[in-house]
């Protein structure tokens, strides 16, 4: 799977040093590639984001992926996603 986000700032305020926490089951998914930080997010310009997984269950089980963005040195995220992924063709 590609799990493309797309990153729009709507405040007037620059974020600098944010990063990407993705949570998920490692018995469903396995991360191949994905983009941990985002040095700078500019108001009003929106940035995509690729992230890629691969299911790895037998069967095509799919379970959900959480999201978050948050800004370095904080305990609360600034964003939160919670994406519903779709079944993964059966490997033979």
């Amino acid at each position: 799977f590609i799990l493309r986000l797309t990153l729009e700032n709507t405040s007037n305020q620059v974020y600098n040093k944010l990063f990407i926490d993705i949570n998920f089951d490692q018995k469903f998914y396995r991360l191949i590639r994905t983009v941990k930080s985002i040095p700078c997010l500019i108001p009003h310009i929106a940035y995509p984001i690729d992230i890629y997984l691969e299911n790895i269950d037998p069967n095509g089980v799919s379970d959900p992926i959480k999201i978050f963005i948050c800004e370095n040195n904080k305990n609360l995220p600034l964003l939160g996603a919670l994406i519903q992924m779709p079944l993964s063709e059966i490997r033979i």
